[in-house]
């Protein structure tokens, strides 16, 4: 559902029990409902759906359940904390499990040889894997393998 969120701020959301007297309540049949900031371009909804829906492999522990949970977390993405809350972590969490579903291992080394060789750019291969441009150079950090890695040991 794309709705009117101020996209420098809320790209999108999960919302996990949907209210009854919610728009879409109806037409989720109970089911969770992923809305995305209206205007964002094709590349950052379609990385904004895969990260919400990341986060059916998050700990409950982690959801946002009120309105002030949720201003305290879109708070922590613009001030630091001296310690990440649960639910920042599983933002963290969900948006790394999404870029290495969009790039794969073996396919991310191979772009990595072709960047250093000056035979891509990363807006080529944000055209190619149909992600936003800002994205790709966090695909070939360093602690990208690492991430990954922690990740799928879960």
């Amino acid at each position: 559902m794309v709705v009117g969120y101020v996209p420098d701020i809320v790209l999108g959301t999960i919302v996990w029990l949907v209210p009854s007297d919610h728009p879409m309540a109806t037409r989720c049949g109970g089911e969770p409902l992923i809305t995305v900031a209206r205007g964002i371009g094709r590349e950052w909804t379609r990385l904004v759906v895969v990260k919400e829906v990341m986060h059916y492999f998050d700990p409950p522990l982690s959801y946002v359940g009120t309105a002030a949970q949720f201003e305290q977390l879109i708070n922590e993405f613009s001030n630091e904390q001296p310690r990440d809350s649960e639910a920042m972590v599983s933002e963290n969490v969900a948006y790394w499990r999404a870029l290495a579903l969009f790039c794969p291992e073996v396919q991310r080394q191979e772009y990595a040889r072709r960047r250093i060789a000056g035979d891509i750019t990363d807006e080529q291969i944000a055209r190619e894997l149909l992600l936003p441009v800002a994205c790709v150079p966090q695909l070939f950090a360093p602690n990208f393998p690492a991430i990954v890695a922690e990740l799928l040991a879960c």
